[in-house]
C-alpha cells in the first residue's frame, strides 16, 4: 500500500513541475522558451491566465500529495516497503527522540535501537517510543 502512494505521490510531483513549468511558460506570455504562446489560440490574455490558473492549481495538488506522502510515512501504520524510505523513517524517528531525550545518541546506541527493531514491523511513533523507553525519556 504504502510503495503504491508513494509512486503515485511521485508521480504528482512531477506533473507539478511540469505544470508550475507550463505555468511560467504561459504567464510569461511566450518569451524564450516557448514561443507558441504569441501565434495560436494561446494569444489571448484570457486564455493564458485560465491555463495558469488551472496549472498552479495542478501543481498545488500535486504539492500536497507529495506532503501526504510525507505525512503517511510518519505515521504508525508499520515500517515502509522499500529501505530508503525504512532508513529515512529510522532516521527521523532517531533524531524526534533525540531532540525529546534532549541529547544525542552515539552510534553504539543508534545500533541497539536498530538491532531492536528490526523485523517488528514498527511505524515512526512505536520507533520513537521504543528509543525513549530505552535511554530514559519513556
Amino acid at each position: 500500500m504504502s510503495d503504491c502512494f508513494f509512486t503515485l505521490a511521485s508521480g504528482l510531483l512531477v506533473a507539478a513541475l511540469l505544470a508550475l513549468l507550463l505555468a511560467f511558460l504561459i504567464g510569461s506570455g511566450g518569451t524564450g522558451l516557448f514561443a507558441l504562446a504569441r501565434g495560436g489560440a494561446l494569444a489571448s490574455t484570457a486564455a493564458r491566465t485560465t491555463l495558469t490558473n488551472a496549472a498552479a492549481a495542478a501543481a498545488a495538488a500535486a504539492a500536497a500529495a507529495a506532503a501526504a506522502g510525507t505525512i503517511l510515512q510518519m505515521s504508525s501504520s508499520g515500517t515502509p516497503g522499500n529501505n530508503q524510505a525504512q532508513n529515512k523513517q529510522f532516521n527521523d524517528a532517531v533524531r524526534r527522540a533525540e531532540r525529546d531525550l534532549g541529547r544525542e545518541l552515539s552510534k553504539d546506541e543508534i545500533r541497539r535501537v536498530h538491532d531492536e527493531i528490526t523485523g517488528q514491523n514498527l511505524g515512526y511513533k512505536e520507533i520513537v517510543q521504543i528509543i525513549l523507553d530505552m535511554f530514559g525519556g519513556g
